[in-house]
């Protein structure tokens, strides 16, 4: 996470640094985890977040 999230100095979430890990799912494939991308992203993902991941 350091070198992607951390050293960049361009980019969309450049000004939101420090980042700070707060939850972490494996996959065993691309595929799965480009899909569990897109449902956190949805309203119903976003309402997931917020229930289940402690942000403090």
């Amino acid at each position: 996470f350091l070198s992607h999230n951390v050293l960049g100095k361009k980019g969309w979430t450049v000004r939101y640094r420090p980042w700070r890990v707060v939850y972490v799912k494996f996959f065993n494939n691309k595929q799965k985890a480009l899909e569990y991308e897109s449902f956190l992203k949805t309203g119903v993902g976003r309402a997931w977040i917020s229930k289940h991941v402690d942000f403090n």
